[in-house]
């Protein structure tokens, strides 16, 4: 068990009444247990049990108790994923609340296509959460469509701000013409712009930012300057 992780029982190891009801800080609001999801013995990544999503041809949504946030902060949903068809989609979100419990907004953390059948598969997704949040929940779901699936090790943390940019194509700059880092290897909590070339921190804190480049210089030298503004 990770301390630094929020979801109150993200293993799936503890269930009410065995396999006959829902797992211990989770409910079902789309779809019945017993028909649509159950308890998985088939399947699991660590301990005796994990989430099963039955291929029974309705939409399933599994939502965990809630746990507190911080306006603000970055958060990162890490859970892992077992389909026994790689056409399977589904569609994991954090939902946001204020302190008296109003629905403020989800965030979609994890919206894909299993990679490959029959194996596990760690998934991640981060988003920041809103002003005015206190409390968040976990919801796990697939497609109507969707075979079976088996979900473990539900893990929401706080993360780290990150981003990677770099510039697709070379540029041939001309005097004070700013170097556009058009594309994103990834952007955790969404804080870098392509377009304005600008990043706008979060949180309050302490940054650090690096970069690399390549300078060709044709005839005259060239300087690159490199500001924080």
């Amino acid at each position: 068990f990770e301390l630094d992780q929020l979801v109150p029982s993200p293993n799936f190891d503890r269930w009410h009444f065995g396999s006959q009801g829902a797992p211990l800080g989770w409910e079902a609001t789309s779809g019945t247990w017993g028909t649509d999801c159950r308890q998985g013995t088939a399947q699991y990544k660590s301990g005796r049990y994990s989430l099963e999503l039955i291929d029974s041809g309705n939409a399933v949504q599994v939502l965990s108790d809630e746990f507190v946030v911080t306006p603000a902060e970055v958060y990162e949903l890490d859970c892992w994923n077992h389909a026994d068809d790689n056409s399977t989609t589904y569609r994991h979100k954090l939902l946001w609340y204020t302190k008296d419990r109003a629905s403020i907004s989800n965030s979609t953390m994890i919206n894909t296509a299993a990679d490959s059948a029959n194996t596990w598969e760690q998934k991640k997704g981060y988003a920041v959460a809103p002003a005015t949040a206190a409390f968040a929940r976990v919801q796990l779901s697939r497609s109507t469509s969707g075979p079976l699936l088996f979900v473990d090790r539900v893990f929401v943390r706080k993360a780290i701000p990150t981003f990677s940019a770099y510039l697709s194509s070379n540029q041939s700059p001309s005097t004070n013409d700013r170097i556009d880092f058009d594309t994103e290897d990834h952007d955790h909590g969404d804080w870098f712009s392509t377009g304005g070339q600008k990043a706008a921190a979060p949180t309050a804190g302490v940054y650090c930012f690096n970069f690399s480049l390549k300078v060709e210089a044709s005839t005259d030298a060239k300087v690159v300057s490199v500001l924080i503004r």
